[in-house]
């Protein structure tokens, strides 16, 4: 029998290999707590409003990078309809299945963008489209709609909208999308950046089911229905990664947020009700 390892040059046996890994692993992660530690400050940010989340953010959501949005899991039933009724229905031949994306999150973080920087925010596939009556004005007045018949069209537009100097946000419908084309969206963001106007916010939704799909992402995040009785809808936003910052524990990259309809604003509640019982008292206001 041919023993692979015994023909093996000295300079590739197992040991030496082994010593390469363990060499390679060390740099990575002395790259890995210096760009936490230093480039973080230096990345142009936009604040969500929640002040927990942007201080393990270091300050915010990144700009000119893409940010994955795990949204809610379906039935059939539900393919042909949109959250908040907006406006058309699911293209066909898209990720299959139904599953409805957190708009509420989104249309918050949108806002956030516009507020801190100018351009045009593009909501890019019909399930990704927002109500307008659920909208504020100077949000709907800034927002561009795009409608897509088919997967392809739309990693077309998030594509051509990241490259644009005009646009602040891109919040679209990127299920389906596979490893290669989210790095083709991360390199668009970059090279929108390099145009000089500092680059997009791109909010990516997904089903939840593609949680295990391989992503170029940022950050990713997995929102969840939380419900605080006579206070209105929650959500609880867990970041499931961040590149470039150190992990921590499970239960400090988990939080919730509370809907008001009466305002609209999305506020961060202070605690999680399933961690200290606190469901039934009223959450801690925060400015969005």
């Amino acid at each position: 029998m041919l023993s692979i390892v015994g023909d093996l040059p000295a300079a590739v046996t197992p040991a030496a290999t082994a010593s390469d890994r363990l060499a390679l692993r060390a740099a990575i992660e002395a790259v890995e707590c210096r760009e936490g530690a230093e480039a973080s400050p230096r990345t142009a940010r936009i604040p969500t409003g929640w002040p927990d989340i942007d201080r393990a953010l270091g300050g915010g959501l990144a700009l000119n990078s893409v940010h994955e949005w795990f949204g809610l899991h379906e039935s059939a039933e539900a393919s042909g309809r949109v959250e908040q009724g907006g406006s058309g229905g699911v293209e066909q031949g898209g990720s299959g299945g139904g599953w409805l994306p957190p708009l509420t999150i989104l249309l918050h973080l949108a806002h956030r963008a516009t507020m801190h920087r100018a351009g045009l925010v593009v909501w890019i596939g019909a399930r990704c489209h927002p109500s307008p009556p659920a909208m504020p004005r100077d949000l709907l007045s800034r927002s561009l709609f795009v409608s897509c018949d088919t997967r392809d069209q739309r990693i077309w537009a998030i594509d051509l909208s990241l490259r644009c100097a005009g646009v602040c946000a891109i919040i679209a419908d990127a299920s389906g999308l596979t490893m290669a084309e989210s790095r083709r969206c991360q390199l668009a963001a970059a090279a929108g950046a390099a145009e000089g106007n500092g680059g997009a916010l791109a909010l990516l939704a997904r089903p939840s089911r593609e949680r295990a799909h391989l992503s170029a992402a940022r950050t990713r995040w997995l929102v969840c229905p939380a419900s605080f009785n006579e206070h209105g809808p929650g959500w609880s936003i867990d970041l499931l990664r961040c590149k470039g910052v150190r992990p921590t524990p499970e239960d400090a990259r988990r939080w919730v947020v509370r809907h008001e309809h009466a305002t609209g604003d999305v506020y961060l509640v202070p605690e999680s009700p399933a961690r200290d019982g606190a469901a039934g008292q009223p959450p801690q206001r925060r400015t969005a």
